[in-house]
């Protein structure tokens, strides 16, 4: 209805929704899916972590939470290249989530993160200012 063609659309699913009827989630994900919308996996790791889910949805996109990247210097490393070991795997991208730091980033685009979002990027921003930001 809104015009924009279906792959430039990304939903993203938080974990929380596996517990619900995922039945029905997959049959409505898997509409959207053949529609061409693109299907991410948020905040990944911090809730119910179904693998099979991860198979069944065809996940274009995982998200790692932010909570693992806060401790990339200690037990956040193996965790993060696991996620990135199952996405290889899988043929999914990666977005690690609440990079606040130089330090961060290096570890992550050394570890093949494909994406990164947060403060040490750009904080959030009203529409009005993001074609300044995008021309900075």
């Amino acid at each position: 209805e809104s015009g924009i063609a279906p792959g430039h659309v990304y939903l993203e699913i938080t974990e929380s929704m596996f517990a619900s009827d995922l039945d029905k989630m997959l049959r409505q994900v898997t509409t959207l899916q053949s529609m061409g919308v693109k299907v991410s996996i948020d905040d990944f790791g911090t809730g119910y972590s179904s693998l099979s889910v991860m198979q069944d949805l065809a996940v274009n996109l995982v998200k790692i939470d932010q909570s693992f990247i806060q401790k990339i210097e200690t037990k956040g490393q193996p965790i993060i290249n696991a996620v990135m070991n199952i996405s290889d795997g899988l043929d999914f991208r990666v977005v690690a989530e609440g990079v606040e730091s130089p330090e961060q980033m290096a570890q992550l685009a050394l570890l093949g993160v494909d994406y990164l979002q947060g403060y040490h990027l750009a904080r959030p921003l009203e529409e009005d200012d993001l074609d300044d930001f995008l021309k900075r």
